[in-house]
């Protein structure tokens, strides 16, 4: 093969050169462009067999990844080129886009936004073509853009953080280039939700259909159609219901920088039509510059079935108050997307003059009018100002009331603070015919008002009320009140009213650092109720509720204390036909109580009450007290006290089966209380405080001058103590103190537990003529110039009668009485003391003693009913240094049975015991007494009346001058219905005599007087027979004749019962009859005539 050379070089070069300039360039241009583009092709079609789709989908990944602050995964990359050009078209199936912005924050506030924060955004398929001649030109042009399935999640985290800024650290702020579109549409539904983590709210875009279409003229603008639903929530809490919403009208762009427009666009949300205008700017960051929406004759009703910032119970006053609206929306300042918080958007509200029916329970409706209400409503900016929304003043009227309201409340999209303003009057009358649940009261009188409310609501839920705030007054001009079907009326003159309270947060289950506070005073106060009536002048009232700690409504150890105070001029009480009447001056009132709001359940309360003065007249009695003072007080036992069980004594139990058969009081001292009652008791601690300086107590029953003083009074569920008590009735004077304890185990046990008790009775001075007489002198003025003890002692046997004394088994008492000065007819009595006990259903009465003119007592004695069939009584005394002479002057009654003892005189001491049971039906068991006596004489001398003396001329004793007598030792005793005298020996001048004998309770006796030493060579008796009331003396021998005794036992009381009651009863009427006739007080005394 030969090779090819040019054998002519010179030539040709020599040729080209000959040619023109121009030709040569055009030359040389065109094999440059034919190389480049020859070299163009082989390399578009080698990259056109290299980039396949795998390998096309890796780059991407990859090398978006690199360039943006993002993950980003497509699937199925495809292009195409040859077929389109110079339209670049691309299809991917699916792409997914994580942020990669909000790595590393804290992981405390990584907690607190949402679990996908990081997602951005993802697609299904997505189809578009882009001019790659006109992007070389910095102009994007794209066609057809499809997209499937949208999914955007776009998080706000702060001012500075996002999920969807990625590109902030490519940004070299270039120029937005000029871009343009055919067309675009979603092919399937997409979901947009915007989240703002500062203000906590969210937006979430359902977009049913969206498209865009570039229209001819003008230059870019487009046909926009969008459709869906969107919601709105903020702080968990729904602001927007799923409310639907259709956009349909020009979209305008603008570049360098990039600005979206619309003008006149119709929008349709919940069915209403609209007009948008919108003006939205695009250079590094996104912003709103300008957007308004007007609305005209939008129902409220559809409106708040979406929008939930209003609580769902004051919906219904808002549809009676508002028939329809007009809307107009703005927005007041720019708005950058990427700021935390929405845009500051104004919504201006107008409502004009209308009707408010107000339907009733019997299907009537209540016309009122109101004047044109104007509102507005603001997002806020919340950098300058919050969210906020006002109502202006306007006017709620109708007859006989007039009533004037605004509102303001700001943070609406976060905690909303309302403050609403409240002014008017109204006609109690109009107020009652109006609403029927005021027509019971049968109200009257003028209402004016003026009242501030302001609350939060929290921002965890519409349950939960923070900072209310409550200020105002409330003026009740001559109001009156008659609810007759209560039995209640009442009228007040200008009675004014001044409240305030704040709570700083309050819920369904707790409260919190409440404060409450209120004054009250009016002129004059009238309360009538079940017969009685109350009148109060110059009252004054104030309370305070406080709480320094949040509670719970079922915790008992929290609770809310409150407090009242209350004082007035003067307060009256009076009943039906002045049975009742009580007037108080200088009345002083405190009370608080710590309780759970809501549920009726206090933790502590207490109040105190002080009256300088009070006059109280119940039926005839008349009451008055001075310098009086009392306080209770009650706190909630943080564990419940446990009632232990009594067992009963043997003793309480060995008679139980009579006691079914006989009648009989009470064996045991019980109350049966309510169950709730009982638990009450069981659960609380209380505390009672009585005290008075001095009072009166007048009664015609008792007519003398009766006072008390120094009144000291103390009480609880355990214990009642009186620490002192001094009273007076006339000239009798005593004082007292005590207590009964073991009360909370008597009042809640289940078995019969023991009260105790402890009570000290001092008496200086106890005239018992003057009490006696004053009774009787009563009984005359309540039962009639003719009554007498009789009429209320009567003189026969009553069923009561016969029913067995017992006394309580379950008391446990000691009582300690002293006496110093004691008056019975012409008897006094000093220095007396004695102990009383009783325990187990045993009355003891020991240690009394008493001295008087005559001679000194002690004595004890007891009642024991602690076994139905041995009901007894002992006693057992003591009399020293007796002067016989007064003795029996004051106790004459005692010669009926020794009448010859009026002939002794001198000192005598003596010792008795005795005892004596009873039948269950209280007769004496008159075999069963038994006494034992032991008497002796000192000093004695015995004056010789006829029956003495016919006794000393039967013995042959001259003269008739008294006889001086040695000592006597006389043993005597009691049995089997006798009473025997043990022979004892007198001795006195040449004669030393035996005396002894016996004698039955039916009187008669027998009595033999031996001679055993005379004048007389020859021994010889007297024997005095016969009855103690007409002795028979006979002379006999010198020794006592047991023939004659056994005629005086065989003849032993059979017939006659003594029931021990209808003794008692007559004893207690003698002794009051005896001492009312010994009384010399005068008429003029006594307090009752």
């Amino acid at each position: 093969m030969s090779e090819c050379k040019n054998t002519h070089p010179e030539k040709n070069k020599r040729r080209f050169r000959d040619r023109p300039v121009l030709t040569r360039a055009a030359i040389t241009l065109a094999w440059i462009a034919g190389t480049v583009v020859f070299l163009a092709g082989i390399a578009l079609t080698a990259v056109t067999i290299w980039l396949t789709p795998e390998r096309l989908t890796g780059i991407i990944n990859t090398e978006a990844s690199k360039r943006i602050d993002a993950d980003i995964t497509a699937h199925n990359v495809r292009y195409t080129l040859w077929s389109s050009f110079p339209r670049l078209c691309i299809d991917i199936d699916s792409i997914k886009i994580v942020s990669r912005t909000l790595y590393g924050i804290p992981s405390e506030l990584r907690s607190d936004i949402p679990r996908n924060a990081d997602f951005l955004a993802s697609t299904g398929k997505l189809h578009g073509g882009i001019n790659i001649l006109r992007l070389l030109k910095k102009d994007i042009s794209v066609s057809d853009i499809s997209i499937d399935s949208l999914r955007l999640n776009l998080v706000t985290v702060s001012d500075s953080l996002s999920n969807f800024d990625i590109f902030r650290r490519f940004d070299n702020s270039g120029e937005i280039p000029y871009f343009s579109a055919d067309s675009a549409k979603l092919t399937s539904p997409a979901k947009i939700t915007i989240y703002n983590h500062p203000s906590k709210s969210r937006i979430v875009t359902q977009l049913s259909q969206s498209s865009a279409v570039r229209r001819k003229t003008p230059a870019d603008s487009y046909t926009l159609s969008v459709k869906g639903d969107v919601m709105v929530s903020d702080n968990l809490k729904e602001l927007l219901d799923k409310t639907p919403f259709d956009l349909t009208g020009q979209l305008d762009l603008a570049f360098h920088p990039l600005r979206v427009s619309l003008k006149n666009y119709d929008i349709s949300v919940a069915g209403y039509q609209g007009c948008v205008n919108l003006d939205m700017l695009a250079e590094k960051r996104l912003r709103l510059d300008r957007f308004s929406a007007a609305f005209k004759g939008i129902d409220p009703a559809d409106i708040l079935s979406h929008v939930r910032i209003i609580p769902e119970s004051g919906t219904e006053a808002v549809l009676r108050l508002i028939p329809s609206i007009d809307l107009a929306v703005s927005l007041k300042h720019p708005y950058s997307f990427d700021s935390p918080g929405l845009p500051d958007i104004k919504a201006n509200v107008e409502i004009p003059e209308g009707d408010i029916n107000i339907p009733d329970r019997n299907n009537r409706t209540l016309t009122l009018r109101h004047s044109e209400i104007r509102a507005e409503i603001s997002t806020g900016d919340n950098m300058r100002r919050p969210a906020y929304a006002r109502i202006m003043p306007f006017d709620i009227y109708g007859e006989d009331l007039d009533l004037s309201l605004q509102a303001f409340a700001t943070d609406i999209l976060t905690d909303p603070d309302i403050r609403i303003a409240v002014k008017g009057y109204a006609e109690s009358k109009r107020l009652s015919m109006t609403f029927p649940q005021l027509r019971p009261y049968g109200m009257t009188g003028k209402i004016e008002s003026d009242a501030i409310i302001s609350f939060r609501l929290s921002d965890k839920g519409r349950d939960i009320l923070k900072n209310l705030k409550i200020n105002g007054n409330i003026n009740l001009n001559n109001f009156g009140l008659q609810a007759r079907a209560y039995g209640l009326e009442a009228y007040a003159s200008d009675l004014d009213l001044n409240f305030g309270g704040e709570m700083p947060e309050i819920t369904a289950q707790t409260i919190q650092n409440g404060i409450f506070d209120f004054n009250a005073n009016a002129d004059m106060f009238h309360l009538h109720s079940n017969g009685y009536d109350l009148d109060i002048s110059s009252a004054e009232m104030s309370g305070k509720l406080k709480e320094s700690e949040k509670n719970s409504f079922t915790d008992i150890s929290s609770a809310a204390p409150f407090e009242i105070k209350a004082k007035a001029a003067s307060a009256a009480l009076s009943g039906q036909r002045d049975t009742v009447k009580m007037t108080m001056g200088g009345l002083v009132l405190k009370g608080s109580i710590k309780a759970k709001p809501g549920k009726g359940m206090a933790e502590s309360f207490g109040a105190m009450v002080k009256s300088a003065d009070i006059n109280a007249n119940i039926g005839s009695a008349k009451i008055t007290a001075k310098d009086c003072s009392a306080s209770i007080s009650a706190s909630l036992m943080n564990k419940r006290m446990t009632t232990p069980r009594y067992t009963k004594a043997a003793a309480w139990t060995a008679d139980s089966r009579s006691l079914k058969m006989a009648g009989h009081t009470d064996e045991f001292l019980s109350v049966r209380l309510p169950e709730k009652a009982v638990d009450f008791i069981r659960q609380w601690k209380s505390h009672i405080g009585l005290k008075i300086g001095s009072g009166t107590i007048l009664t015609p029953a008792l007519p003398l001058h009766n006072g008390f003083a120094d009144l000291d009074l103390e009480a609880s569920f355990d214990s009642v103590k009186l620490n002192s008590l001094k009273f007076n009735s006339q000239d009798t004077r005593l004082s007292a103190k005590g207590e009964l304890s073991n009360l909370r185990q008597f009042l809640t046990s289940g078995t019969m537990a023991p009260v105790k008790g402890d009570i000290t009775v001092n008496i200086d001075t106890v005239r018992i003529n003057q009490l006696c007489g004053a009774y009787n002198h009563g009984l005359r003025l309540t039962h009639g110039p003719k009554a007498s003890v009789l009429t209320v002692i009567p003189d026969t046997l009553t069923p009561s009668d016969t029913v067995a004394l017992l006394l309580p088994r379950n008391i446990i008492a000691d009582i300690k009485i002293s006496a110093m000065m004691t008056e019975y007819t012409n008897l006094y009595l000093h220095n007396l003391t004695t102990g009383i006990s009783l325990r187990n259903g045993i009355l003891d009465i020991s240690d009394l003693g008493v001295d008087s003119d005559f001679g000194t007592l002690n004595m004890d004695f007891r009642y024991d009913t602690s076994d139905i069939q041995r009901l007894a009584m002992n006693l057992d005394m003591n009399l020293s240094d007796v002067r016989l002479v007064e003795f029996f002057r004051n106790f004459h009654t005692l010669l009926l049975m020794m009448p010859q003892m009026k002939n002794l005189r001198g000192d005598l001491s003596a010792n008795a015991k005795a005892r004596l049971f009873l039948f269950p039906d209280m007769y004496l068991n008159m075999p069963s007494l038994w006494a034992d006596i032991y008497v002796r004489g000192d000093n004695m001398v015995l004056h010789q009346d006829s029956f003495i003396r016919h006794l000393t001329r039967m013995m042959l004793i001259h003269g008739t001058e008294d006889i001086a007598l040695s000592d006597l030792n006389i043993h005597a005793s009691i049995h089997d219905n006798l009473m025997e005298v043990y022979p004892f020996d007198i001795d006195f001048d040449r004669y030393r005599l035996s005396f002894g004998g016996l004698n039955n309770f039916d009187g008669d006796m027998y009595y033999h007087l031996g001679i055993e030493n005379s004048p007389i060579p020859f021994p010889f008796g007297i024997n005095i027979k016969g009855n103690l009331s007409h002795p028979e003396i006979r002379f006999g021998g010198d020794s006592f004749n047991i023939d004659k005794g056994e005629e005086i036992t065989s003849s032993i009381m059979e017939e006659k019962r003594l029931n021990l009651m209808l003794v008692l009863k007559r004893l207690a009427r003698e002794m009051i009859e005896k001492a009312a006739e010994a009384d010399s007080t005068p008429a003029s005394k006594y307090v009752f005539r």
